[in-house]
């Protein structure tokens, strides 16, 4: 056995770890979205006044608009809430595994 706890973990798991790390950071973009999408929600689509707006090269009138920022906020956190459960599952085996090597 390694010196050191930390040790004994990192030459164990350094791959599941590293895999973690890169769910982690890729979780990012869809939480930062999650927070600015109900905000254009509030601004733009029920304060908004320049309708239709033109969206990829369709028109979308206020309540369309509405809908549409509604069921883009509700992906979002569909996505992040997969994100969590893949994370906390991907945590979960490394733990199991370094405790079943500790005993």
């Amino acid at each position: 056995m390694d010196s050191n706890l930390f040790a004994f973990a990192w030459r164990r798991s350094k791959r599941q770890q590293l895999v973690i790390l890169a769910l982690t950071v890729a979780s990012f973009p869809p939480v930062y979205l999650s927070l600015e999408v109900p905000k254009v929600i509030i601004n733009d689509a029920i304060g908004g006044t320049d309708f239709p707006r033109v969206i990829l090269g369709v028109e979308f009138r206020q309540i369309p608009h509405l809908l549409l920022l509604s069921f883009a906020f509700l992906g979002l956190i569909v996505a992040i809430n997969a994100f969590k459960r893949v994370i906390n599952v991907s945590l979960g085996m490394p733990g199991e595994r370094m405790l079943r090597r500790l005993r």
